[in-house]
């Protein structure tokens, strides 16, 4: 099997819940389980349904691109229509 790379323009988003610490402090273990399991399942079906890949969890944040490895048009604008 070949690798096969090569250059293009691509998008790529982070984010985070903001206030996550404090957030994190305030309940409980299996709660802050719960919340998280819930925003990422949300936010990745989100990011699939604008024609994004989840890259990486990152503790409560992710890493997200378009345009890679499939074509994905006018990706630029739809990385920034995921509310």
């Amino acid at each position: 099997t070949r690798l096969e790379v090569s250059r293009r323009m691509v998008t790529i988003m982070c984010t985070d819940i903001k206030g996550f610490t404090s957030i994190s402090e305030r309940l409980r273990p299996r709660d802050l389980l719960y919340m998280l399991m819930r925003y990422f399942s949300v936010m990745m079906r989100v990011v699939e349904l604008y024609g994004g890949i989840v890259l990486e969890i990152l503790g409560d944040g992710l890493i997200v691109f378009w345009n890679a490895p499939d074509t994905v048009e006018d990706h630029p604008g739809k990385a920034c229509a995921v509310e």
